[in-house]
């Protein structure tokens, strides 16, 4: 067994017996969890900016828990607004795409992120 020093999880090599000696993981459900947040990023985050992140992630779950529980009617309407508003932004960006390959030109909008003052 090979101790892996950044999730702390056994790293077992040539476990199958059958002369298989690449090695495998043994994923848990933690190491999971923490692979997906160090993927976003929120091991590096302040703590004020963290805690409105997690509460975002929170808050859209329970968003989805409620609609889950709609009637028919309403979260039919629901989904058709999500839907819409989804297609207008891919429309959105299709148009600015091919707005710019056709003019040669790149858009006047500023892709980035605002500067932190």
């Amino acid at each position: 067994m090979i101790k892996s020093s950044r999730y702390d999880v056994d790293v077992d090599v040539g476990a199958a017996g059958d002369g298989d000696h690449r090695g495998y993981v043994k994923h848990t459900t933690v190491m999971t969890m923490k692979m997906k947040t160090d993927m976003i990023s929120y091991d590096s985050m302040m703590s004020a900016k963290m805690v409105v992140s997690w509460a975002l992630i929170a808050g859209i779950m329970v968003i989805v828990a409620i609609v889950k529980k709609l009637p028919y009617p309403y979260r039919a309407i629901l989904d058709a607004g999500v839907c819409a508003g989804l297609s207008w932004g891919m429309g959105a960006t299709v148009f600015i795409y091919a707005k710019s390959v056709t003019t040669g030109k790149a858009p006047e909008i500023d892709p980035c992120l605002p500067q932190e003052p």
